[in-house]
């Protein structure tokens, strides 16, 4: 059929219907090449709308990442000035309470004396020191409230010297004396002679002492404006400098129940031992009962451990 055929070629019914006008073929592929092209620009406008908007995107999202890594570098190094000060902080806070304490080198806390009407509290002080066996003399004293209810106030002496004040402390540890031996109307009760600590230390120790009674440490006592906790008379002096110190041994102590390679660096560092890798603990003491290693492993290790061992002596094979 030749192309001028195809071009009046119509079927029957379009044949006999008047109102139907047959269909150019050139102006059909004209018309569907504007259409196609026209679509092809709308989704060309499309593509690059999207490529700017990716763009854009992009743009912004650099920007958000050096904004949290800049955020990041910052927040690093407000970290180290943070841990920066806090440690000067702890040593001026330490200086401190260091120069407070040595200020109350001459002083001594008498406890348990019995408050009477009247009271001259200088006569009680050197009464109390002459009895001990120290000359000195008492420049001021005072009473201070105790923590204690219906127990007396307890008495707080200025000394002449540092040495006073050491002796007489000395003495009374060993007399271990009692209220008669300085009046016959104090009765049997002890009389306690300690020194006289800054609220700062005052605090650390009564801590000190509550971890000491859970631990099993047998000795905590104050010298030389420091805090000492042992286990026992044959095991080495640890020092408490502050509640940071002290926080330090009782995570060891923690950690050695999740974690049975430190139970050695701990038994070294508390007793001063130092144990060899045959070495093995024999038997621990659980709430002053003797238990055997070898009884029952796996009951220690859930139960002696976690309650802060204490080692019993010798305790190496």
């Amino acid at each position: 059929m030749s192309k001028i055929t195809k071009s009046k070629w119509a079927c029957n019914k379009c044949k006999f219907n008047e109102n139907v006008q047959p269909v150019n073929e050139t102006q059909n592929k004209k018309t569907v090449h504007n259409i196609t092209n026209e679509n092809f620009n709308n989704l060309t406008d499309s593509v690059k709308f999207m490529s700017d908007k990716f763009d854009s995107f992009g743009t912004q999202l650099q920007e958000l990442l050096s904004l949290v890594k800049e955020m990041r570098e910052e927040n690093r190094v407000l970290k180290e000035q943070n841990i920066k000060l806090n440690n000067e902080i702890i040593l001026l806070v330490n200086r401190v309470n260091t120069l407070e304490q040595k200020a109350f080198d001459n002083f001594i806390e008498i406890v348990g004396v019995p408050e009477t009407k009247d009271e001259n509290i200088v006569e009680t002080v050197k009464t109390i020191i002459t009895k001990l066996g120290v000359e000195t003399t008492v420049n001021r004293a005072f009473r201070v409230p105790s923590k204690i209810m219906n127990n007396p106030r307890k008495l707080v002496a200025e000394l002449s010297t540092r040495l006073c004040s050491i002796n007489t402390i000395t003495n009374s540890r060993k007399t271990k004396p009692k209220g008669n031996m300085f009046h016959e109307k104090w009765g049997m009760e002890p009389i306690y002679v300690n020194h006289y600590l800054t609220i700062f230390n005052r605090n650390l120790f009564f801590k000190t002492k509550a971890f000491a009674r859970q631990a099993g440490f047998k000795f905590v006592w104050f010298k030389d404006s420091k805090i000492f906790i042992k286990k026992n008379e044959d095991q080495k002096a640890i020092l408490i400098e502050n509640e940071s110190s002290l926080s330090n041994l009782k995570e060891k102590f923690r950690k050695v129940s999740y974690n049975p390679k430190l139970t050695w660096k701990l038994v070294n560092e508390i007793t001063g031992s130092n144990p060899k890798n045959n070495d093995r603990i024999k038997t621990v003491v659980v709430n002053d009962i003797i238990v055997n290693i070898d009884d029952n492993p796996k009951e220690v290790s859930n139960t002696a451990v976690p309650k802060l061992f204490s080692l019993t002596a010798p305790f190496l094979n």
